[in-house]
């Protein structure tokens, strides 16, 4: 009985999510880009746009840096997804408070495998700020996080989670549970499965970092894929946002030295502590380098903007991004 519930539950957001979509062909994105092509900035500055189709993997570089760090305001309901099944890889390489959605915005994410898109713990995205009323959905989706809590240890925090008071389903329990997922040939077993979760993601404004949060979140069949976990004995110790970063960083150093030669591939397996298949190390270990220089870049730019910010002339471009515009 309860399972024909959620299985209503998801066809009414299905409906609604068609209803509210515009009949303008999709665009495709792929990298690296052709020469035509268009960038996923583009897309949602093009106010023309509702649906957004990956190709291939896409990785965020600097594409929104260029609003001056304010965040890019979404007016309309945007769907994005990957290629019929073959979930390609969107990374959102850890970048914060980076989409506004209006408080009527929908944004569907499905059939895609998510990659840095939050640095601690936790299902909320950092990538989007909302209003009051901004719901951020998923579909049929991998998120790929190179540390995560025990799987267990989620589920307790799940359950307890108040489910969210604007999305269909209020009162009906969250059922996460353990599953074997497979991906890209290496499986991962014990990881986090969700066929239905919504929580309200508060606001939230930290020191030192863009505001996050304050919307509705609704995801179903979500599935959690991750490098390594935490142990307990740091929980002991830290929060788990703590040992998560802690990890991270473990992680993040072991790969460089990999990539620079400095460890063998056994070696940096045993580092990190967990059983990755050579290939998926040996890329990673090139991509975790990438993204930690390109980290320390987005810091010192930062800094230098923050410096000089109010020496820019008005030639420089409006200090908001807006998605009613359209741009080449």
């Amino acid at each position: 009985m309860q399972r024909a519930v959620l299985l209503l539950l998801v066809a009414m957001i299905l409906c609604h999510t068609c209803s509210t979509t515009s009949t303008v062909a999709p665009v495709y994105l792929s990298q690296p880009q052709p020469g035509n092509g268009t960038s996923f900035v583009q897309a949602l500055l093009d106010s023309s746009v509702s649906h957004i189709i990956f190709v291939t993997n896409y990785t965020l570089s600097n594409e929104l840096n260029h609003f001056r760090g304010r965040p890019l305001q979404i007016d309309r309901n945007i769907s994005i997804s990957g290629l019929g099944d073959t979930f390609p890889v969107l990374d959102l390489q850890w970048k914060r408070g980076k989409l506004l959605l209006c408080s009527t915005c929908v944004f569907t994410i499905s059939n895609l495998v998510l990659a840095n898109e939050r640095q601690g713990v936790g299902p909320a995205y950092d990538f989007f700020i909302g209003r009051p009323g901004s719901v951020v959905q998923t579909f049929n989706i991998l998120r790929l996080r190179l540390a995560c809590i025990k799987t267990h240890q989620s589920e307790g925090v799940i359950r307890s989670t108040n489910r969210s008071v604007s999305l269909p389903g209020s009162s009906v329990a969250p059922q996460p549970s353990a599953v074997d997922a497979t991906y890209q040939g290496r499986t991962y077993p014990g990881s986090l499965f969700d066929a239905n979760y919504t929580s309200d993601v508060p606001y939230a404004v930290q020191e030192g970092e863009r505001p996050a949060g304050g919307y509705a979140l609704g995801e179903y069949n979500r599935t959690r894929l991750c490098l390594a976990f935490v142990t307990d004995e740091c929980l002991d110790r830290m929060s788990s946002d703590a040992c998560v970063a802690q990890l991270m960083d473990r992680m993040n150093a072991s790969a460089a030295a990999a990539a620079q030669g400095g460890l063998s591939t056994a070696a940096l397996a045993a580092a990190i502590a967990v059983p990755v298949a050579v290939g998926l190390l040996l890329s990673m270990a090139a991509l975790l380098l990438l993204l930690r220089k390109r980290w320390r870049q987005q810091q010192q730019q930062q800094l230098a903007e923050a410096a000089c910010g109010s020496k820019r002339g008005a030639d420089e471009g409006p200090a908001w991004g807006s998605s009613g515009s359209s741009s080449g």
